[in-house]
């Protein structure tokens, strides 16, 4: 049974592949990082990431792929939603600055709209006519 609401994004990613892909896998992701939550749901087949985390990952920005026009089924983007600056940043505090330090971030709220908008032309270029794209942010 799929839900109309989840809290899990594993779930949430599960229930858009039985509704929307046919069942089929997300063919790639653009930003791979770590794929923690594909470890229950199968890692697709093309990862890319700016700092792979592993062999597998090709290092490459989600906005420029090197794939060619029209050649996926079916993409994830998933991209940092953190928008900072400043020493308190810098600042090492056990508890504190924790999602800062695990991803990048935005110096400020227009580079974050325009890596947005320039992720999602970039995955128009790649998809075939009716693919899928997930978008997932915060």
């Amino acid at each position: 049974m799929i839900k109309s609401i989840s809290y899990s994004q594993e779930e949430i990613i599960k229930d858009i592949i039985t509704l929307h892909n046919n069942g089929a896998p997300i063919q790639c992701d653009a930003t791979y990082s770590k794929g923690v939550f594909w470890k229950n749901i199968g890692r697709p087949p093309l990862t890319f990431d700016l700092a792979p985390q592993d062999e597998q990952t090709i290092k490459a920005d989600c906005r420029h792929l090197p794939l060619e026009d029209n050649s996926i089924e079916s993409l994830i983007i998933d991209l940092p939603f953190v928008i900072g600056s400043g020493p308190s940043l810098l600042e090492e505090k056990e508890g504190r600055n924790i999602t800062s330090t695990r991803f990048s971030q935005f110096s400020n709220p227009q580079t974050l709209y325009e890596t947005y908008s320039d992720s999602i032309k970039e995955a128009h270029r790649l998809l075939k006519p009716n693919g899928i794209l997930i978008f997932k942010y915060q």
